[in-house]
């Protein structure tokens, strides 16, 4: 769905950037596409894509919710797009954004605000990506290994790789693998 824009002097349909270039034009779209969906309260315990800030004053959920995006929108636009818009709309500046899975809790400012503190998921994506490259890692070397004379003499021999070649590290023992 595309917006467009005319030069009346309505605050409603102006943005926040000028739209001389195409990423802020873009960053408009996502907004307008989504709006719903990012005027929305958040439910409590949900995950969304978005960005948060770390801001230290809490030591259980030091992060707060800047900004979200809904997932049609992730897969429709470019990631430039994305990046323009989240922190575009965002409400503070973030020096170094990053696009996140966020669990987000609420708590209660006042009888009508609610914040969002942030516990970022994605973080928990890559300590799984590492430890299972490690492993890719580990059962390459064992391959090679198995591919050496001696190594493919002893199967014929006896039926079985060498001691340390028989098993390829997996999934179970991931994190406890030396």
């Amino acid at each position: 769905m595309e917006h467009t824009f005319n030069d009346s002097d309505d605050s409603d349909e102006e943005s926040i950037w000028s739209l001389d270039s195409d990423e802020a034009y873009e960053a408009d779209n996502i907004y307008y596409d989504q709006q719903e969906y990012y005027d929305d309260i958040r439910e409590n315990n949900t995950y969304h894509l978005g960005m948060c800030k770390n801001y230290g004053y809490s030591t259980t959920s030091p992060y707060v919710l800047l900004n979200v995006l809904n997932v049609k929108s992730f897969f429709k636009y470019s990631i430039n797009s994305i990046m323009t818009f989240l922190t575009g709309y965002s409400p503070v500046y973030v020096s170094d954004p990053k696009i996140d899975i966020i669990k987000v809790y609420h708590y209660k400012i006042d009888k009508f605000q609610f914040g969002y503190n942030c516990v970022i998921k994605t973080m928990y994506l890559r300590l799984i990506q590492k430890c299972w490259k490690r492993q890719l890692q580990r059962r390459e070397e064992i391959y090679k290994k198995r591919m050496t004379v001696s190594s493919i003499l002893y199967r014929q021999l006896h039926g079985r790789w060498p001691d340390g070649l028989n098993c390829l590290p997996g999934l179970y023992g991931l994190y406890y693998s030396k």
